[in-house]
């Protein structure tokens, strides 16, 4: 008799594909909270939906209002689907999370943000999020803190020969790796490593890389240690420009303390 194949959430601290939830509602309570940071009321929504899924027949479907509800562009648009229980530790450890996310319409050139976390050690009075989302059509991470960029911002935005850019209207499969141990962070796009050693500049590890993180390493968040309490899924717009607006998905989200890949 063959052996069954292993479950693909062993192993893993959250592991949500979304099935099996009710269409039309928010993902399950017990490891989702709906988020949007300093609005009230939130304009955008996050719920169960399965026009696209990237396994089975349903993911989580993100919608910020953008203006929708009357009224120009808000900020307060914005949404996220936010899990906090994985983070209980009180010491710093390897974080791992995975997601597939799927954009449903052509990208911007303005920075979004799609992945947010708290980050405990972050400088205090200028805000504590740590964000991955894009800038000039390209990935790149966003330090709210100090508003530094990796890879870092030059006249014309976003050096593309340094990031990557995700398709429209296709499932793309992200990895993030934040060592709050060592300290720096990794980045891998479709299994792929978005190693600033190589051709592009998602990744840090202390050591400044010309035009990539020269500002990320040598700001006054010098020696970078995240320390992160949360992990929320969503979209965030800062430019109140329609452009930036985004129907979007994820599905089979997963955190662990070890490397996790992408699905087969």
């Amino acid at each position: 008799m063959a052996e069954a194949a292993p479950s693909p959430c062993a192993g893993l601290t959250v592991c949500d594909d979304f099935e099996g939830e009710t269409l039309g509602q928010p993902p399950k309570t017990s490891l989702w909270a709906i988020t949007a940071p300093m609005c009230n009321p939130q304009r955008g929504t996050a719920t169960v939906d399965s026009t696209h899924a990237h396994s089975g027949t349903q993911a989580v479907k993100v919608v910020n209002d953008f203006g929708d509800a009357g009224g120009p562009p808000n900020y307060c648009d914005h949404v996220f689907f936010t899990n906090v229980s994985a983070f209980a530790t009180a010491t710093p450890q390897q974080v791992y999370a995975r997601f597939y996310v799927y954009f449903g319409e052509p990208l911007s050139m303005g920075h979004v943000t799609f992945a947010t976390m708290t980050d405990k050690n972050a400088m205090p009075g200028n805000g504590d999020q740590l964000r991955l989302g894009l800038n000039s059509e390209v990935f790149v991470w966003n330090r709210e803190s100090d508003d530094a960029y990796l890879p870092e911002l030059d006249m014309g935005g976003i050096d593309v020969q340094t990031s990557v850019t995700p398709m429209a209207q296709s499932w793309t499969c992200v990895e993030v790796h934040l060592d709050e141990i060592a300290g720096g962070i990794q980045a891998w796009v479709n299994g792929n490593s978005v190693d600033a050693g190589l051709i592009v500049g998602l990744s840090e590890d202390g050591a400044v890389v010309p035009n990539v993180s020269t500002v990320w390493v040598g700001t006054t968040d010098a020696g970078f240690h995240p320390f992160i309490t949360d992990f929320g899924l969503g979209w965030e717009t800062y430019n109140k420009d329609p452009a930036d607006a985004m129907d979007l998905w994820f599905d089979d989200v997963a955190i662990a303390s070890h490397p996790i890949g992408c699905l087969p």
